[in-house]
């Protein structure tokens, strides 16, 4: 959210990193619905990360059991 209304300032800061833009004037119900999504993907975002590396941690034990087989 920012003072600017120019379209420029919204450019910029999707450039510098955000995720969303809200334009002035602007209702609380398109507020809510902009934090609600910015929640939900940052939720969705860290169940990624934790899967992946669950996945990481899955593919070491199974390299590390087909080592152990072909030794015996």
């Amino acid at each position: 959210m920012t003072a600017y209304g120019e379209e420029y300032s919204a450019g910029a800061a999707m450039a510098a990193g955000a995720r969303a833009y809200i334009k002035k004037p602007f209702s609380p119900a398109e507020f809510f619905a902009q934090l609600q999504k910015m929640i939900n993907d940052s939720e969705t975002i860290k169940r990624l990360k934790t899967e992946k590396g669950l996945d990481e941690n899955v593919q070491a034990l199974m390299d590390e059991l087909e080592t152990t087989l072909k030794e015996k």
